[in-house]
């Protein structure tokens, strides 16, 4: 890839990004989703067997299709996987009350403590651990150098307990935001939105990149908003044309065809997501600090392969 065909050394705007966030992911395309499946197939089996054994206990006629932005927004759990999990308690509730309980109640029980279990996993480490591989590669792609999965991940992975940290205490904030009056919550969440890419990109420990992350966003979290809202709404879009591109073929069981839906919607993504952000970060640095690209590209030594 020429340092010339995506590098933008001026600030951004909004469609700046978004399109050299497309260039990006066209360039990379195959490390980004090699990347992004790694935590996508778990989740997306899970998702899959939620939503099958929903059917199986309480059947219903529209479409298992998209599950769109939902993944970034509440996580890789699929919006249906939700959905599934409390279908799978009210069945259980009922069976509890029926005179035959057998197996039905056991396996239900069985059935969401394993994927209660694989969702923790993949919420816990998979999932940080892969988003901040594509923050890795992403940044390397946007400042010229090329570099596989197995360095994203090797290089993020230096970082992941920093990460993990500072995740959790973003998300507690987040959280404690909404259960004060929501708007909070929703401004917290703008602020906080680069806190990986200053963890992963400037080695800040877990509580400094917090305060970074609100200083840098400081003055432009209408933009921030903006972005989120295209990606969002792009994802939904994008969400449901696969699903229903993926249901139109006659699987010979359903939630085979679950499982692809749920697989293409996150690893395609997911990419694209972090792309906007992991851009929107370099163009808040820009923007206050004057920052040129080249010089930004040499201070990161430590991202380089030995």
């Amino acid at each position: 890839m020429q340092q010339n065909d995506v590098m933008r050394l001026s600030p951004m705007g909004i469609g700046d990004i978004l399109d050299t966030a497309f260039k990006l992911f066209r360039k990379r395309f195959g490390t980004f989703v090699g990347i992004a499946t790694v935590a996508c197939i778990p989740s997306s089996l899970a998702g899959a067997f939620l939503t099958g054994a929903a059917r199986v206990f309480a059947p219903r006629n529209e479409p298992d299709d998209d599950t769109g932005l939902w993944n970034v927004v509440l996580g890789p759990f699929p919006r249906h996987g939700w959905a599934a999990a409390s279908a799978l308690l009210r069945a259980t509730a009922r069976a509890t009350s029926a005179p035959t309980l057998g197996l039905t109640l056991l396996g239900a029980l069985a059935s969401i403590a394993l994927i209660v279990v694989a969702f923790m996993v993949v919420v816990s480490i998979a999932y940080p651990l892969c988003a901040g591989a594509l923050v890795v590669n992403i940044s390397s792609s946007y400042l010229g150098e090329s570099i596989g999965a197995g360095q994203s991940y090797a290089r993020a992975f230096r970082k992941l307990w920093r990460l993990l940290v500072a995740q959790a205490w973003a998300t507690t904030l987040v959280l404690l935001g909404v259960l004060l009056c929501v708007v909070p919550g929703i401004v917290l969440a703008l602020q906080l939105l680069v806190v990986p890419q200053v963890v992963l990109l400037e080695d800040l420990k877990p509580w400094a990149a917090i305060g970074r992350s609100r200083t840098l966003t400081a003055h432009y979290l209408g933009k921030a908003f903006v972005l989120m809202a295209i990606v969002w709404l792009f994802g939904i879009v994008a969400g449901q044309a696969i699903g229903l591109a993926v249901h139109a073929i006659p699987w010979p069981f359903p939630i085979i065809g679950d499982f692809f839906s749920y697989l293409l919607q996150q690893t395609l993504m997911l990419p694209l997501s972090v792309a906007t952000l992991v851009l929107f970060y370099y163009d808040l640095r820009i923007r206050k600090e004057a920052f040129d690209l080249r010089h930004l590209a040499s201070s990161m030594v430590e991202f380089r392969a030995p």
